[in-house]
């Protein structure tokens, strides 16, 4: 009978650094995720289909950053209805990692948390 191996799963959490006291929130994230800090020089929607696209294993996807009524912002970049269908490519990429979007995904209102936060 063939050895079967176990898929080692793991949590991506991605961090603007411009959050306030982001260390403090690395520092309060349980488990053994793998978090990386957004780039001020590089898109923010780019990183993280990088980021998404080298992680086949990865379970879930937490974002932590600012956000205001229909926007979040990732950086340097800004999402919104008005210029989202610019970045489709980027999010189908999400989608097919069958991390970022499912039917597990909930967004947290940054009034309360101060992030936008996807599982």
């Amino acid at each position: 009978m063939p050895a079967t191996t176990s898929a080692s799963y793991f949590s991506i959490v991605i961090i603007d650094p411009t959050v306030a006291d982001y260390e403090s929130l690395i520092a309060g994230i349980q488990g053994n995720p793998k978090i990386f800090l957004l780039n001020p020089e590089v898109d923010g929607i780019t990183q993280i289909t990088s980021i998404i696209a080298s992680r086949i294993q990865a379970s879930s996807l937490e974002i932590i950053s600012h956000s205001s009524d229909g926007n979040l912002y990732l950086r340097n970049t800004s999402i919104n209805q008005l210029n989202i269908g610019s970045y489709q490519s980027h999010l189908n990429q999400w989608i097919n990692q069958k991390i970022a979007i499912s039917d597990r995904t909930r967004f947290l209102p940054a009034r309360e948390y101060g992030s936008i936060c996807c599982r």
